[in-house]
């Protein structure tokens, strides 16, 4: 369902495919991403700058749940929520107590079909062309996605990657801004050059999505990326999020619900977003997020 229009929405399919190499009846290698590969020998996780290997688990899937206390059986219908970055996703899982497992190693280790489970920021379509996960419990389960305006949605994450001191940034931003903005002295031009400076280095181009909850700036995609090649049964949005969560509450678990606001990125609260949302930001928004602005229906807002 589009946020803006209500009516449902079939996703767009992805022009890019993985490439998979069959090595035999129990041994497979899978490219995920960029300079990422799965090895699916099983059930430990392996990992070097180019290969995650996954060895072949010892235990059932049930085991190794009931082994770390998890639950073995699910009163809820099954759904997936595709959870886009900065979209209000914490606040989804948070209060539709969503079972999170963000990592392949959660994956592989921990997947059992029946219970209301989210991927993190792992492509749903890479996980599904992989089988680490079968189709068949994408058939049965509602999945659904919160999305939000491209223009607050870019600004989001610039801020929590300062808050976090994340060294992402590192080469991105000047140096010693990080450390600058920590201190939550700087003005607002100061923030918004390094916030152009943010923009100009993800419009070069940033790591695609796969079956990682992150590599490089791979969050900073576009929200379509996490959309693309998978059914969609409900579109919610982060302006109307209470609305949208109530919605989805009804079928996730059944009642109705109040939402669980979680994950604010609070650093450099006195630099408003009308602040860094000039016409030069705007524009490279615009070129960068043309297709979320054109897929969700959001308007495009030309800065002073």
């Amino acid at each position: 369902i589009s946020p803006r229009s209500g009516t449902a929405r079939s996703s767009p399919r992805s022009s890019g495919s993985p490439t998979t190499r069959s090595t035999g009846s129990d041994n497979r290698a899978i490219e995920l991403g960029p300079s990422l590969c799965i090895a699916r020998r099983g059930g430990i996780l392996e990992k070097n700058p180019f290969r995650l290997a996954v060895r072949r688990p010892l235990l059932s899937t049930r085991a190794r749940r009931w082994a770390v206390g998890l639950p073995l059986r699910s009163e809820r219908p099954p759904s997936v929520f595709v959870h886009i970055p900065k979209s209000a996703g914490m606040s989804v899982i948070s209060g539709l107590k969503i079972e999170k497992l963000n990592t392949i190693h959660g994956a592989v280790q921990f997947f059992y079909p029946g219970h209301p489970v989210t991927f993190g920021h792992m492509s749903l379509l890479e996980l599904k062309r992989s089988s680490l996960l079968t189709s068949d419990h994408f058939d049965e389960a509602f999945v659904f996605t919160f999305v939000r305006n491209p223009s607050t949605c870019a600004v989001s994450p610039f801020r929590y990657l300062l808050q976090t001191r994340s060294r992402l940034l590192d080469g991105v931003v000047a140096p010693g801004f990080i450390e600058e903005a920590a201190t939550g002295r700087l003005n607002g031009e100061a923030v918004f050059e390094e916030f152009v400076r943010f923009l100009q280095h993800v419009a070069d181009g940033v790591p695609r999505i796969g079956a990682y909850n992150r590599f490089g700036l791979s969050q900073a995609n576009p929200q379509v990326r996490w959309t693309e090649g998978v059914r969609i049964d409900f579109v919610g949005s982060f302006e109307h999020f209470e609305r949208d969560f109530r919605l989805v509450a009804s079928r996730v678990i059944g009642e109705d619900c109040q939402p669980i606001h979680d994950n604010a990125s609070r650093l450099l609260g006195h630099v408003s977003h009308r602040e860094l949302l000039r016409a030069e930001s705007r524009e490279l928004i615009e070129r960068i997020y043309q297709e979320d602005f054109e897929a969700f229906g959001y308007r495009q807002e030309r800065g002073e």
